[in-house]
């Protein structure tokens, strides 16, 4: 799960510049200091639903992690998992709609 979070924040940070050494925030006018705990918000609401889907579907999770994270593909997943390609596939749609039915849920 760490892994995710991990990925979303070098993500996150590349667009943000990526090493560049960023402006206080109070010498920057408007929402941006509320955008940038909007953003933060996401990244804790991410690791939580995460976690919680390690509780209820541990081999989904995983799925999400190698496929996402990873970037492995789902024959790769498969065979780093131990189990068929179709079962990946399976666990890979169910794990994307569960946590973007969560995501969404926050909104």
């Amino acid at each position: 799960m760490q892994v995710l979070v991990d990925r979303a924040r070098a993500r996150g940070a590349a667009r943000r510049g990526g090493g560049v050494r960023p402006l206080p925030l109070e010498l920057v006018p408007g929402e941006l200091g509320t955008i940038c705990d909007a953003h933060h918000e996401d990244l804790d609401a991410l690791h939580t639903h995460l976690s919680e889907l390690e509780a209820l579907n541990p081999r989904a999770a995983d799925t999400l992690r190698l496929r996402y994270a990873a970037d492995l593909t789902v024959r790769e997943t498969a065979q780093a998992l131990g189990i068929s390609p179709a079962v990946v596939q399976d666990d890979w749609t169910w794990a994307k709609a569960w946590l973007l039915v969560r995501l969404q849920d926050r909104d």
